[in-house]
């Protein structure tokens, strides 16, 4: 009788665990101009230069997308004093849950507002968790809010409600082959 040998999937999957560890921990990205003239400015040229990519068989098309393109390298340059980077990571589905099951929204917060998801401080608390860069404290995601002790709000309430969807979207994103 022969021995069946029977492979095992195993060192497969061992290297998949360990790909995943030392994956690029960055799950997304999200900017707040600090310069509403320098974003101003960037939207004109990339609009521009999207605009002239279908000219540049002419002469004159090539040369006004080349300016454009140098126009842009300049802001680029300055990027720095005028865009706030954050880089957010995933959130494991358990630390998900157990955030969602923190912040739900009270009765009161119901009564006011009957399609509440969550209650105010998910926002800043969803934040701290995924959050990779800046490194801020839950205070001063607070206070980016305007939550808690703050009374006032660092970001415009579009600001604010796109840097969360930009955070609930990383913490919960999927890299799919399609989309690469």
């Amino acid at each position: 009788m022969e021995d069946i040998i029977v492979e095992t999937a195993r060192p497969a999957a061992a290297t998949a665990i360990e790909r995943l560890r030392n994956r690029n921990k960055v799950a997304g990205t999200y900017l707040v101009a600090l310069d509403r003239e320098w974003a101003e400015e960037m939207r004109k040229v990339r609009a521009d230069m999207d605009r002239l990519s279908t000219f540049t068989a002419n002469a004159d098309g090539k040369r006004q997308f080349k300016e454009a393109e140098a126009r842009k390298a300049e802001l680029e340059e300055r990027r720095g004093d005028a865009v706030l980077e954050f880089k957010f990571r995933h959130c494991s589905p358990v630390r998900y849950d157990t955030l969602v099951a923190a912040h739900r929204p009270t009765k009161e917060q119901l009564e006011k507002d009957p399609k509440l998801t969550f209650s105010p401080s998910f926002r800043p608390a969803l934040l701290a968790e995924v959050l990779i860069e800046p490194a801020l404290t839950l205070e001063e995601i607070n206070e980016m809010f305007g939550e808690g002790d703050s009374e006032d709000s660092l970001l415009s309430p579009a600001e604010a409600a796109s840097l969360f969807s930009a955070a609930l979207i990383a913490s919960n994103s999927v890299t799919r082959l399609e989309d690469l």
